[in-house]
């Protein structure tokens, strides 16, 4: 190399260090463990407070709130700029995974990678299929070391135009898709917008068997924990309060998110909390994703059970899932609850007891045998 090759690399190196030294700050603020208390703790006393005519009163107070939505927004815009370099992102997941990845462009999109990974629990497809959603989403988080034990609630398949097979698709879809399948649904076809047209950033992602392809977006926010809705599904307001509109689907989906990963390595934090205050849960979707909570187990349908009290979304006298179905059934009248034991909760709470005087017998039996 040339002494002015030489001097380039240099100062490429240069600006590269410089920007991991001036966002890796920022990154770290919102990774810390006591910011975000402290930031909850804030909301959580701001919450009282969050009523026009208390804030009005309160200057202080109101001056707090908004300049912690700028500064939020204007973190997150900042972090998103920085990490458009790719070697800054490659670098940025290094830093806080430990896990070292060759990105690779994908197309012509300025903000989608991809990068060779190979899963240890989903099966290789045909060329120009791809896993999506919660099972692509499960092979990343498990590479991250988000959460090793993460598995798919279910299957979902989409296929490239260049490379369909209507009898392939027929077939894979009955294999990996049976319940979608019987209900008339398949392969999704991939359009050009397709990572534009998602419902949560961590959803930006399709895995093949042999490589993830996934946007900045979904990258950045499945590496922080952050269950974010996508700008594509926030329409216009519809009341006199809140900044945008979406599905109430989309935020039962958002906290059931929150329930599977409180029992993984990091729980998730939602984006979007005060779009549950501006609209609401209604009680079909929000038993539609407690009926999927209890297909990953009862343990997290509690969990879901209780983020749907913590945001007003369910009276808070429920003490149990049975007691939460009973409650939503009420306003229900043709729903099926196809994954629900009656009385499991209190089956796991009986059999939990036994495990532990089992346990005590054993220890006092260990420490009265004398070698």
């Amino acid at each position: 190399m040339n002494n002015e090759g030489i001097k380039r690399s240099r100062v490429e190196k240069a600006e590269v260090s410089e920007e991991v030294r001036d966002f890796r700050e920022y990154l770290s603020s919102l990774l810390d463990e006591k910011y975000r208390r402290r930031m909850e703790r804030d909301l959580e006393r701001l919450e009282i407070l969050h009523t026009e005519d208390i804030l009005n009163k309160n200057k202080e107070w109101a001056e707090y709130y908004e300049k912690y939505r700028r500064d939020e927004s204007e973190m997150r815009k900042r972090i998103y700029e920085r990490v458009k370099n790719k070697k800054v992102l490659e670098r940025f997941i290094r830093i806080y995974t430990g896990r070292e990845i060759e990105l690779k462009n994908y197309g012509r999109a300025d903000d989608v990678y991809e990068f060779e990974l190979r899963s240890d629990f989903l099966d290789p497809l045909p060329r120009g299929y791809y896993y999506k959603g919660g099972s692509a989403r499960a092979v990343l988080e498990r590479f991250l070391g988000l959460d090793p034990d993460v598995y798919p609630r279910d299957i979902d398949l989409a296929v490239d135009p260049k490379y369909r097979d209507s009898d392939l698709d027929d077939r894979l879809a009955r294999k990996y898709m049976p319940e979608d399948y019987a209900n008339g649904y398949g392969v999704e076809l991939l359009e050009d917008d397709y990572f534009e047209s998602r419902d949560f950033t961590i959803n930006e992602v399709l895995y093949d068997g042999q490589k993830i392809t996934a946007s900045r977006s979904c990258l950045l926010d499945t590496i922080r924990s952050v269950v974010r809705i996508t700008d594509f599904e926030k329409g216009e307001r519809y009341y006199d309060e809140g900044d945008y509109y979406v599905n109430p689907k989309l935020l039962a989906k958002a906290l059931r998110f929150l329930a599977q990963r409180h029992f993984g390595r990091y729980d998730f934090s939602f984006a979007d909390e005060k779009a549950v205050e501006w609209i609401g849960i209604d009680s079909f979707h929000a038993a539609l994703h407690l009926d999927r909570a209890l297909a990953l187990g009862q343990s997290v349908a509690m969990k879901y059970v209780e983020e749907l009290k913590k945001r007003g979304q369910l009276p808070e006298n429920i003490e149990s899932v049975d007691e939460a179905v009973e409650y939503l059934s009420e306003d229900l009248y043709d729903f099926f609850f196809k994954n629900l034991i009656p009385g499991q909760g209190e089956l796991d709470e009986q059999m939990d007891e036994w495990e532990g005087v089992e346990e005590e017998l054993r220890e006092g039996s260990r420490k009265k045998i004398k070698f």
